[in-house]
Formats: structure tokens, C-alpha cells, sequence
């Protein structure tokens, strides 16, 4: 590799000026925050010990930028700059744990590469379970490495701690467990007793830092269960099917999300071979043992082909953003299967095609927004207009609701979209259930009234429904007016946050 040495201030200057342009075209392009960052924002009107689809993590560490900001706009940001923060804390210790096991340039090009991943740079500003599960999953692999390299229990335990708060942000850190177990297989670990009984020990803080949150689903039914058997993982696919869909999972994560770093890793790995010197030909020495070779291709594939299992397995519909946190780690692991890094690389020739690519990624962001041809815009969320969605809705709701709109019920991404533009920050009744809608009492529909958004599924809508069929299809909106003989709506006030274990 090259012989020069990036550091730690060099590192987090790129991340900061990848964050700075990003988010800048990201803002720029979207006319409606993603829902995942809509929906963490709902939920931080209520601390819970868990919510109805994921534990509680995020949304406790979303909640101080809200209370920060008291406008949506605010709110909106707040969620921006913690995506990309957490996910950029989460490569700055992917980064930091390469340069220990590989050095620093491997692990610089590494990082380069794997933000050309479309799911880092396209998503920056998303923040959901994903994004926290990702720095825990960072946190893991780190903590992983130094526990057997040190066989030190505190390492074990820090282990421990790591898993413990990625259970919180979401299930899918048992794959982090898995790999773990994996490498302690691999190096014979139940041989040592320090890594026996660091295992152990790992184990129990990670149960103990979870137990609050398992308290919680079993006095909940445990819904989020319910919530995923009723989604992707109750499809029960048939074989073929499951056959079909694990091989999209996979071929999408490797062959369309990835892509960008293979064609970055190709083309520094060309342009090495190129301007290689016959005095630079032999192989640049490593700086650990064959063991992080290992512990490299266990994590980086371990992930991939697990989630394939399972696919396979149960016939579960396999969600695209599945690989979000894992998919970084497969960079490294072609890296140990190709010659690049064996390679001198020159940084200054990687960072022009990283820059290359990182400009060829944002246009095409761009021409498929609303702003690009109308030939090329996408359909996905980021282009509903959820400001032109309230100015159709508020002059109705507000002359029949009495000048104030306090709730919004409906679907968790319409509502909330609306709601955020809409005077008085009104709060949402995600699909009227007020059991996965803590924030919202069960009598304040009947004291304040509320603004219901209305999916039309076939013929037409109720004749109370009010149609937006022109400008956005399959939705309208009725107005639940006040039941008289109620308190007075001025009574209703946004409930203190507080943590609740129901």
C-alpha cells in the first residue's frame, strides 16, 4: 500500500466534507423527509421502554435534538444531522479498526470505497434502527477484535455493552452474535479460559442492558413480533419463491448497492497496476497475523449469507435495508480476496475516483428528483409534496375544527408528513390505534377532533371523504369533528415525555 499515512483528523475531515455535500443535495432534492425520520420524530413525543415495531434506542437518542428545536423544519434537521452523524461515527470506527488490524492507507481506501455504497451516501440523511444498529455493529466487530487480541475480560465486557445497545436499536444484531460465535470457533476460543469466560461475561451484560426493554415486551404482547410476523417474516413463501427473492436480496446488495465500491476498488486497483514501479511489485507487509484475514471474511460475508439462510429457510420476504448495517464489512473482505491490497495504491489518485464517482452518484440523484427531466423522476417518497398535501387540507380542517387542528390520524407516513406542516404541530393517531400511539389519550379525538387521512382501496371513497385524486391519487381526507357535551379542547396539551414500561 502507499506509503502515506492518514490519520485520525484527515479521516474525519473527509467524513465531515462527504456530510457537508450530501445533506446540502440530499435537503435539496426531497421534498418530504424519509418516514423513518418522520416516524422517529413521532415517537419522541413518548419515551418508551419500546414501540410497537422496534426497541426504544433511537428514538431516546433522537429525542435531545427535538427538545433543542421547537419548529418542524427544526425537528426535520435535527433528525438529518443525527443520521448522518451516527453513520458517520459508525465508519469512523470501521475506519479505526482496519488501520489497527490492516493500516492506516488499507483502511482509508476501505472507507472510500464503501462510501461509494449507495446506501451511504443516497440514505445520509436517513435515521432509523438501521442507522444506530450500523455503529453498533461497528462497536461489535471492535470490541470483538480486542477482547481475543488482549484476552482481557473488560474487553469481553465492553463486547457485552456493544450488543446489549445494538439489541436495543434492533433484533438484527443477533448476526453481529452470530459472527462473534463464528470467530470464536474459528480461533479454538473455548480452549482459553479467559475467552470462555469472557464469552460468558459478554453474554450477561448484554442481557442485563436489554432486560429493561424485554420486561417491556412481555407486558406489550410482545409487538413487534406481532408486527414482523405480520409483515416479512409470516410471507411463508413457497420454495421457488423463496429460491427467487434470497437471490434478488443478495444480487441487490452485492450487484446494484455495492456496485459503486467495486467499480471504485477495480479502478484504484487498475491505476496501481498501471504506475506500479518493478521495485514495488512485492507484496506490502501486513500488520497482523492471518487471524484478521479471518475475522475480516467472517465478518464480512458471515452477514450475507446468513440473511440468505433465512430467506431460504423460512420463507421470509427478505427487506432490502436488511443489509444496511452489515454491508460496509464486505468491502474489507474482497479487499483480502483481491489484489488491492497488495497493492501500492497512491491516495491522491484514489480520492480523484472517489470524487469521480461520489459526483457521477449525486447527479444521478439529482436528475431523478423533482428537479431533474420529468422523463427521469422516481416515484419514491422523497418526491411527495407533503407542503402542497397541507395546503390542500388545512383551509377545510381548520374552518370546520374551529381554527385549530390538534390531531392528525391516519397511515404513520402520510400523517406525519402532514402534520409537520400543518399550524399547531398537531399530534398523530397512527391508524387510529391509540395502543401504538402512546402520546395521543383516548378521548381527545372526542374533545378536540381530528383530521383523518383516508386511503381509497377500490371503487370510490365515502361520501364524507374529501377526494385529492387530482394531485395525489388514492387519498382523501375527512374531518372528525368534536363530540359536544366534552371538555374543552384548550385542555388537551402536548403530555410530558416521560418513560413509560406500558
Amino acid at each position: 500500500m502507499h506509503r502515506y499515512a492518514l490519520r485520525a483528523p484527515s479521516v474525519l475531515a473527509l467524513l465531515f466534507a462527504f456530510a457537508v455535500a450530501w445533506l446540502w443535495h440530499l435537503s435539496g432534492t426531497s421534498l418530504t423527509a424519509p418516514h423513518d425520520n418522520l416516524e422517529q420524530m413521532l415517537w419522541t413525543h413518548s419515551l418508551q421502554w419500546g414501540y410497537y415495531k422496534h426497541p426504544p434506542l433511537p428514538t431516546w437518542l433522537l429525542w435531545p435534538g427535538v427538545q433543542m428545536t421547537s419548529s418542524p423544519s427544526g425537528h426535520i434537521w435535527a433528525s438529518y444531522v443525527m443520521g448522518a452523524s451516527v453513520s458517520l461515527l459508525a465508519v469512523f470506527v470501521f475506519w479505526h479498526l482496519l488501520a489497527h488490524l490492516r493500516g492506516r492507507p488499507y483502511a482509508f481506501v476501505a472507507v472510500l470505497a464503501m462510501l461509494c455504497i449507495t446506501y451511504y451516501n443516497g440514505r445520509l440523511y436517513y435515521y432509523n434502527h438501521n442507522t444506530v444498529l450500523m455503529l453498533a455493529v461497528c462497536l461489535s466487530a471492535w470490541a470483538c477484535w480486542r477482547a481475543f487480541e488482549a484476552r482481557s475480560l473488560l474487553w469481553w465486557a465492553a463486547l457485552g455493552m456493544a450488543l446489549g445497545l445494538g439489541a436495543l436499536s434492533k433484533y438484527q444484531i443477533a448476526i453481529s452474535v452470530i459472527c462473534v460465535l463464528v470467530f470464536f470457533i474459528s480461533q479454538g476460543a473455548w480452549r482459553v479460559a479467559v475467552h470462555r469466560q469472557g464469552l460468558l461475561l459478554a453474554g450477561g451484560v448484554a442481557l442485563l442492558v436489554f432486560s429493561p426493554h424485554a420486561f417491556w415486551l412481555q407486558a406489550n404482547d410482545f409487538q413487534p413480533f406481532v408486527y414482523a410476523t405480520q409483515t416479512s417474516l409470516g410471507l411463508n413463501l413457497d420454495a421457488a419463491q423463496r429460491i427467487l427473492q434470497s437471490l434478488r436480496w443478495l444480487a441487490d446488495m452485492l450487484l446494484n448497492r455495492a456496485l459503486p465500491a467495486w467499480l471504485f476498488l477495480a479502478a484504484v486497483a487498475f491505476i496501481a497496476a498501471k504506475h506500479q514501479t518493478p521495485a514495488n511489485d512485492a507484496p506490502a507487509p501486513m500488520p497482523r497475523t492471518t487471524d484478521a484475514r479471518h475475522f475480516l471474511l467472517i465478518w464480512g460475508f458471515v452477514p450475507l449469507a446468513f440473511t440468505v439462510l433465512v430467506g431460504l429457510a423460512t420463507g421470509a420476504e427478505l427487506q432490502l435495508q436488511w443489509g444496511t448495517a452489515f454491508l460496509l464489512f464486505a468491502v474489507p473482505a474482497v479487499m483480502e480476496l483481491s489484489s488491492v491490497a497488495r497493492k501500492s495504491i497512491n491516495i491522491a489518485r484514489a480520492l480523484c475516483v472517489f470524487i469521480l464517482i461520489q459526483a457521477l452518484l449525486m447527479l444521478a440523484s439529482h436528475l431523478s428528483s423533482f428537479k431533474g427531466p420529468a422523463s427521469m423522476r422516481d416515484k419514491h417518497w422523497r418526491s411527495f409534496d407533503s407542503a402542497k398535501f397541507a395546503e390542500r387540507i388545512a383551509p377545510t380542517a381548520l374552518a370546520q375544527l374551529g381554527g385549530h387542528i390538534h390531531i392528525v390520524i391516519g397511515p404513520s407516513n402520510l400523517s406525519s408528513a402532514l402534520a409537520v406542516h400543518l399550524p399547531g404541530q398537531p399530534l398523530v393517531l397512527v391508524d387510529g390505534r391509540h395502543d401504538i400511539s402512546p402520546w395521543v389519550q383516548k378521548d381527545d379525538v372526542k374533545r378536540c377532533g381530528a383530521v383523518e387521512v383516508v386511503k381509497k382501496v377500490g371503487g370510490a371513497f365515502p361520501n364524507d371523504v374529501n377526494s385529492l385524486e387530482q394531485d395525489f391519487p388514492g387519498v382523501g381526507f375527512r374531518i372528525v369533528r368534536p363530540q359536544s357535551g366534552q371538555l374543552p379542547c384548550e385542555s388537551m396539551s402536548k403530555k410530558p415525555t416521560k418513560l413509560s414500561k406500558s
